[in-house]
């Protein structure tokens, strides 16, 4: 998941052991989780969450383990006598970004959108810091991640689009990898770069760096719509979760994000997937003009921004070839010349 600056990380890189007894494997979208033979937790992480399971005041710990985590939080299942909960540890934002979230998520929950809320802990606080740890709770929603395929793809659409109607005046701003200045940041490092695609990534940004996306309707925006990210149950939207980079902005982003993580293979739109989603979508709103004509840039600005950010994060600051590799292959399927079926 891109996020608003380059990370620096609190504390050990997530995903590369963290002082726990990790075994990863790789889920089919490239998302990590945790094996079967993880088997404890260190005594810091432990006496950790034990901390975080007293302020929310979660219950009697029966077990605590690891579970997969994006790049922006280490997440942990902690099972009490009171239930199942998240505890996430933010690696990247800090408590003021965490309560602008909270702002956010207070707008969907009062209109009914399956969104989990934070729990509050002592004193009616939703964070809780100890050192340099800034940690979140939540109960754990059930469900699954979907399948993709274009029933999910038609229900993701409908839902979308309930998220968009809902009023976004008086939210505060936020940054977010959306935003006009988060590209440029990076121009310096991936120019003075020797990475392989330099030269095509630098082009395309300058094909596309102009796009006024600020001009089309805006609306509160997930920003992150993968697969990782829903909760289903069959066909039953359960929650859509992660809201750490929801903010205001060009409802056509969201869709087009939907359009990259379900509806893009190799560099070839999945049409029925494509119909689906957009059928679903347009069963509550159309697109404006400007938005229709856009939707082609909206998509490929989606790919390229999680491209860039990915070649510099991964083949410059913290260097992980797998990960650079999926930040080119923007260029290597040839996303410039992509094409949308016709609307």
């Amino acid at each position: 998941m891109p996020v608003c600056s380059i990370p620096i990380y609190r504390g050990i890189y997530p995903r590369r052991g963290g002082g726990l007894e990790y075994n990863w494997q790789y889920n089919f979208d490239n998302s990590l989780i945790p094996m079967s033979t993880i088997t404890s937790l260190d005594n810091v992480t432990s006496d950790l969450l034990q901390d975080a399971v007293n302020f929310f005041h979660l219950g009697i710990p029966l077990s605590m383990e690891p579970i997969n985590e994006g790049l922006g939080n280490r997440n942990f299942l902690v099972t009490t006598n009171s239930g199942q909960f998240v505890i996430k540890e933010a690696l990247i934002h800090t408590p003021e970004e965490i309560k602008l979230e909270m702002i956010y998520l207070d707008r969907l929950l009062a209109h009914n959108f399956p969104a989990p809320p934070y729990l509050q802990g002592m004193n009616g606080e939703k964070i809780f810091q100890k050192s340099s740890h800034i940690i979140v709770a939540q109960k754990k929603f059930g469900g699954k991640h979907p399948e993709i395929k274009p029933d999910v793809c038609a229900v993701l659409g409908k839902w979308l689009v309930k998220l968009h109607k809902i009023p976004c005046e008086g939210l505060p701003p936020r940054n977010h990898w959306m935003t006009p200045n988060f590209l440029p940041r990076f121009m310096e490092s991936l120019q003075n770069s020797h990475l392989t695609y330099k030269d095509q990534a630098l082009a395309s940004y300058e094909r596309l760096r102009t796009l006024d996306f600020n001009s089309m309707p805006q609306a509160i925006i997930h920003n992150d719509v993968y697969r990782g990210n829903l909760l289903f149950n069959g066909l039953n939207l359960i929650a859509i979760i992660d809201w750490e980079e929801s903010a205001t902005g060009a409802a056509i982003l969201d869709v087009a994000s939907a359009i990259v993580y379900f509806c893009l293979h190799e560099g070839h739109i999945i049409e029925r997937n494509f119909r689906a989603l957009l059928n679903g979508y347009f069963t509550e709103r159309n697109f404006q003009d400007l938005e229709l004509i856009n939707l082609h840039n909206a998509v490929q600005y989606v790919s390229l921004t999680n491209s860039i950010w990915l070649m510099v994060q991964f083949g410059i600051q913290t260097p992980d070839e797998e990960k650079l590799g999926r930040g080119e292959r923007y260029w290597k399927y040839d996303l410039d010349n992509l094409e949308l079926p016709t609307l």
